[in-house]
């Protein structure tokens, strides 16, 4: 779990992390967000001097939660891969350039088979 600092009289934005991709977005043993998305938004609150807000939500309730107010983003990683178009997103909501890609993963170790 990572730590946020808390900056008096700062905004407060409300995050909704889904905690089923680790070890890029999970939910540590003590129930709290963890992960590199949580490490990421640490770096950009203090850089911006905001108050991030975790919360934890199921990924099928990542439309609801924005469309709701309960949370002003989330990182949404589910798209076509044939066309490349993330899946479920609600009009009106804007989406970055993606930071990461599935394509990009790659194991780093022993060699696994002869």
């Amino acid at each position: 779990p990572v730590k946020f600092e808390k900056f008096p009289d700062a905004e407060t934005v409300k995050i909704a992390v889904t905690g089923d991709m680790p070890p890029i977005d999970y939910v540590a043993a003590d129930g709290t967000p963890a992960g590199f998305n949580t490490a990421m938004l640490a770096k950009i609150a203090k850089r911006l001097k905001i108050n991030i807000e975790l919360i934890n939500i199921n990924a099928g309730s990542r439309a609801a939660a924005l469309v709701s107010g309960r949370a002003d983003g989330v990182f949404w990683f589910w798209y076509d891969k044939a066309t490349k178009i993330p899946r479920d997103v609600p009009n009106g909501v804007t989406l970055t350039e993606p930071y990461y890609s599935w394509d990009t993963l790659y194991y780093v170790g022993k060699k696994l088979h002869k």
